[in-house]
């Protein structure tokens, strides 16, 4: 929960974070 928050305060590190945290998510 804490990293979605994180990821909407910081939009620049949301690009590179997303996509990690969402191929973890699929996995």
């Amino acid at each position: 929960m804490f990293k979605k928050v994180n990821t909407v305060n910081y939009p620049e590190v949301k690009e590179p974070t997303a996509e990690r945290f969402h191929g973890r998510h699929q996995l």
